[in-house]
């Protein structure tokens, strides 16, 4: 009986000692993963603080499309008073067509001061889109000015 005895002991503790290791083994892989997600944390932190915001953008977009309605309001009053020839109505277009790419260059300039830093291949998307927007802001914008110059 006392053989039986030793030998459960030694299982049990065989048995404790594997169980002891597994626990180590998992703190050590528990201890790796929050290692791992502060790491991401501080990644997505850092991104986050890089990127230019949503309401930057748009008040960036805001101000563009006040400041080129105003101009477009102003230069078409000038279209319209006084009969102009087809070269004055073109040289006019053409001074319209520099200011607006003018403007689109701030802007441009602004959304990449504003991201500046950032590497992220959406970031780039982002500011591409705002500047084809802008972009297709400035052709529609021309588009109308033809209609309106060939009444």
């Amino acid at each position: 009986m006392r053989e039986l005895w030793q030998e459960r002991e030694i299982r049990y503790e065989q048995r404790f000692q594997a169980q002891e290791k597994a626990v180590l083994k998992a703190e050590a892989a528990f201890e790796e993963r929050l290692k791992n997600t502060n790491e991401w944390r501080q990644t997505i932190n850092d991104r986050d603080s890089r990127l230019i915001s949503r309401s930057e953008v748009e008040g960036i977009s805001r101000a563009f499309n006040d400041k080129s309605e105003l101009r477009f309001t102003t230069n078409s009053d000038k279209i319209e008073t006084g009969n102009k020839t087809i070269s004055e109505r073109i040289t006019v277009m053409a001074n319209l067509s520099a200011e607006r790419m003018a403007v689109l260059q701030l802007q441009i300039q602004a959304i990449s001061s504003a991201s500046q830093g950032a590497k992220d291949q959406t970031d780039n998307s982002r500011a591409n889109i705002a500047i084809f927007v802008s972009i297709g802001t400035a052709v529609v914008m021309m588009a109308d000015l033809l209609i309106h110059l060939t009444r």
